[in-house]
């Protein structure tokens, strides 16, 4: 992270008058943090189904993979719904001022 975009984070969050956005800083972020914990949470799902049985372990060595892409598809979902809020909000800034 350099430090430039390190002082607009920072100046981001700090505005008391909510005249800069910290989302579209830190949704990279908040995606791999998202896969991350959907890689836990499948890991995690083996390891239960294998402590509860061993044909639901194997269940759940063949259906985590999808569980882990379904969710990392749902996840890349939301935050791109996120960025494209943020972007029409800049267009739709910048056209304003353009008219004005």
């Amino acid at each position: 992270m350099n430090s430039e975009y390190g002082r607009g984070f920072y100046r981001a969050l700090f505005d008391t008058s909510f005249s800069e956005f910290i989302i579209p800083k830190i949704v990279s972020m908040l995606y791999i943090i998202g896969m991350i914990m959907s890689g836990i949470s499948a890991l995690a799902l083996v390891i239960f189904a294998f402590t509860q049985s061993i044909w639901g372990g194997f269940l759940a060595l063949l259906f985590s993979p999808i569980y882990f892409l379904i969710s990392v598809i749902v996840i890349r979902f939301y935050f791109e719904i996120i960025v494209i809020l943020f972007k029409i909000y800049y267009e739709i800034k910048e056209s304003n001022a353009l008219k004005s």
